[in-house]
Parts: C-alpha cells; sequence; structure tokens
C-alpha cells in the first residue's frame, strides 16, 4: 500500500553499467587470465625519458659574473617629483592668481 518509486522499480531484461573502477578492474582481471598484464605502464616511462632528453637539450644563458666582495651599485639621491617648488603653499594661495570663467556659445541668448 506504500508508493512505488522510481528507484524500486528496476527492469529485470537490463544489466546495471559497470562504472569506470568496475570497468578497469575487469579489463585487468581478463588481461590477467590471458596472461598480458604488466603492472608498469610503459607510455608513462616514455614520456618521462623525452622529458628528461628535453631538459639536457635546452641552452642555459651564462650568468653575468658579479665579485663577491662588491655590493650592488646604490642609486644616488632619493626620487622627487620635477619642475616643482620647494613649497607650495595652500591650494587657495596656489590658485589665487588664477581666473576662469566659463562661457557659454549661445550666452546671452538673443
Amino acid at each position: 500500500m506504500y508508493p512505488v518509486t522510481k528507484a524500486e522499480v528496476k527492469p529485470a531484461d537490463r544489466p546495471k553499467k559497470p562504472s569506470g573502477a568496475e570497468r578497469r578492474q575487469l579489463l585487468k582481471e581478463r588481461k590477467m587470465a590471458a596472461g598480458t598484464w604488466t603492472e608498469e605502464n610503459p607510455h608513462k616511462n616514455a614520456a618521462q625519458k623525452r622529458s628528461q632528453r628535453r631538459e639536457d637539450q635546452t641552452k642555459k644563458g651564462d650568468k653575468r659574473p658579479q665579485s663577491e666582495s662588491q655590493a650592488p651599485p646604490t642609486r644616488n639621491g632619493t626620487k622627487r617629483a620635477r619642475n616643482t617648488p620647494a613649497s607650495a603653499g595652500s591650494y587657495s594661495d596656489t590658485l589665487r592668481g588664477i581666473r576662469l570663467a566659463v562661457i557659454q556659445s549661445r550666452h546671452p541668448e538673443p
């Protein structure tokens, strides 16, 4: 008298599809039975050898010799803004001599 859910109803004619891990395990068992199973992956070792050969063939640039007794050169002076007076004063002092007027193109209207 309980309602039947879709999870409880399974068709008997269709087998359950194996997961990826189950498929790999079945493949391993078949290969072991046939005698063709190997523990190491030959492709993985070949790829490692290829990358090692590439590292050996790459050119490495010559480093510039640097004496250990000398320290690296330092910059003289400090960084500062260019062409600025020593004391600029306040903002109102700076704008005191500047006059600006904005005139619209149609002013005064006829």
